[in-house]
């Protein structure tokens, strides 16, 4: 599950990066999204031989759970802990750091504090995308709300490459190994894994 906000206005947005992640694994998958009765985009197939499915919530970003919770409903076979992984942006973390976590707090992020109050608990994987924060006098909001500098673009585009390399090594081996994959910092040259 990738968090971002519908529409076009919020394209390219730093909040969008959730989306941007999943999107470009579909398309490296050959995954295509359809608009489902549950309000979301969803996209389902084979990544890594593993049967799986993409969202991406319509609902913007402080109704993610909802989105969820009616995707979980259409999705019966989708093991809520084990079976989810959920793509977000993190104010907290430099720009492109990567940081994969197997439960955890919503560290301020309204989507996913949506997503573990509807679920009622928080072990599950997430994969926190690093869009930093923002100098004084820009607000909090106007820069999740705002997008990536031309200069970070191709930053932004390595993490999310790296990114989809990270959540296909979870699907296969599970969150720990990606973990010690994927949680250290990539070498300056590029990251060979």
């Amino acid at each position: 599950m990738g968090l971002g906000n519908p529409g076009r206005r919020y394209v390219g947005t730093r909040h969008n990066v959730g989306f941007e992640v999943v999107m470009a694994l579909a398309e490296a998958a050959g995954v295509v999204f359809e608009p489902d009765p549950f309000g979301s985009l969803f996209g389902f197939g084979e990544i890594e031989g593993r049967p799986t499915g993409l969202l991406l919530p319509q609902t913007f970003m402080n109704a993610s759970g909802e989105a969820l919770e009616a995707a979980l409903g259409h999705c019966p076979a989708v093991v809520p802990v084990s079976g989810l992984l959920v793509v977000y942006d993190d104010l907290d973390l430099p720009l492109g750091r990567i940081r994969l976590r197997p439960s955890g707090g919503a560290g301020g992020q309204r989507g996913m504090q949506s997503i573990l109050s509807t679920l009622g608990e928080d072990d599950f994987a997430r994969l926190r995308f690093g869009i930093g924060r923002p100098d004084p006098p820009t607000e909090v909001r106007d820069w999740v709300l705002g997008s990536f500098e031309a200069i970070d673009r191709p930053r932004v585009a390595a993490s999310i490459d790296r990114s989809g390399r990270a959540i296909r090594h979870w699907l296969i081996h599970g969150i720990g190994s990606a973990m010690d994959q994927y949680n250290r910092r990539p070498a300056p040259s590029g990251d060979p894994s």
